[in-house]
């Protein structure tokens, strides 16, 4: 049975077919998932046979379940317990699908409202190859249900590479159902964006020369907030700020800001190497490093929507915006960048230092009462 074990630990593909007595004997690695030789699976089934009185088996290894009888088997374990997750498990409804919700974001001030619409959970004890249906109840209710109109869940077997399923929306309950593959899946509104993510890319691009890492100060969750800056000030240089995900539910910005990263960075790009001889940028990927954590949609830990702090950002409130704009007050603005995205076709939205937004295609050639900032132009993820 060691010996058995030890090579169990590399079958999870079976493990749906053995009693729950076999599967806690795992140490198992998630992600595993190639499929035994047949030899090896006639043996651990002649091992189940001959034991199963013992650890009161009721289900055939060679029947795969089905209907409710499969979530009950299974044990289907609902949880947002992980960077960014965000959904609170209702049970399984008479039909046998699971019943979700979306956990709402503090209360907000400026917006007068209670955000929610990112989520973010993994399922576990899934049955391979039986169909499974989530129901979000109350997707009518999210800040923005028009976002759920012809949109597709994402999801995922590692949380590394992600694929779209197809859901529907009934103006109520956005619901999808999935036949796994594997006993695990992750689902989420967009591809989440990691912490762990962002820490590798940050002290990766540190090591470029011409990159400078700093720490502009703490969050209310005493998270740092990051800024690569990226090439060298110098006399008649224009000063770039780009920041992203100020809203931490829309984190393509993160993505977006990453690939931007990556390119300016890359020495045998001539477009990037053309722009930093005559301007230097201070790149933000994540401004809200504590929403992002939290599961939020749009709101620091505070309840702050961001975008709204410009004017008046306070330690107390919105640290976040507090200490970006005082690091812009010391290095002078020309033109700042703010990605950011919630309905998944992406837009950015061009700021000056005041606070003064413009929302490309709402707006052009407008100018900002406080320093004269024009808005011409812009560029989209």
């Amino acid at each position: 049975l060691l010996r058995m074990q030890q090579r169990l630990i590399t079958s999870s593909c079976i493990l749906t077919h053995l009693p729950l007595p076999f599967i806690r004997l795992r140490g198992l690695s998630a992600g595993l998932s190639h499929t035994p030789p047949v030899p090896f699976r006639d043996e651990l089934i002649g091992i189940y046979r001959r034991h199963k009185h013992q650890v009161g088996a009721t289900m055939s290894p060679s029947r795969a379940p089905s209907g409710m009888d499969a979530a009950q088997q299974s044990d289907v374990h609902i949880s947002a317990a992980c960077d960014g997750g965000n959904i609170e498990f209702g049970g399984t409804n008479k039909q046998g699908a699971f019943d979700l919700s979306i956990r709402p974001d503090p209360f907000c001030p400026s917006d007068n409202a209670t955000h929610f619409q990112w989520f973010n959970f993994r399922a576990s004890n899934l049955a391979r190859g039986t169909p499974s249906t989530f129901n979000i109840t109350n997707a009518g209710q999210a800040s923005f249900p028009g976002g759920f109109k012809d949109y597709d869940v994402v999801a995922s077997y590692d949380a590394s590479i992600w694929f779209r399923l197809p859901a529907s929306f009934d103006g109520k309950v956005l619901s999808w159902t999935v036949e796994p593959k594997h006993p695990s899946m992750h689902f989420a509104y967009f591809a989440p964006y990691p912490s762990q993510r962002h820490a590798e890319l940050v002290a990766e691009l540190q090591q470029v020369d011409g990159v400078q890492l700093s720490v502009l100060g703490q969050t209310l969750d005493g998270r740092d907030l990051d800024l690569l800056q990226i090439g060298t000030p110098g006399e008649g240089k224009r000063v770039a700020w780009i920041i992203a995900r100020q809203h931490p539910g829309e984190t393509m910005a993160e993505w977006a800001a990453e690939g931007l990263l990556r390119r300016l960075t890359d020495r045998h790009d001539p477009i990037s190497r053309a722009l930093l001889q005559s301007t230097v940028f201070y790149v933000v990927p994540n401004m809200n490093p504590d929403g992002s954590a939290r599961g939020h949609l749009r709101t620091n830990a505070a309840g702050a929507n961001l975008n709204r702090e410009w004017a008046e950002p306070s330690m107390e409130r919105s640290p976040e915006v507090f200490c970006v704009r005082n690091a812009m007050d010391r290095t002078g603005v020309d033109i700042m960048v703010s990605g950011e995205c919630g309905c998944g076709r992406a837009w950015q939205e061009l700021s000056c230092r005041h606070g003064w937004r413009v929302h490309p295609g709402r707006a052009v050639a407008a100018s900002c009462p406080c320093c004269g900032w024009l808005d011409v132009t812009c560029w989209v993820a």
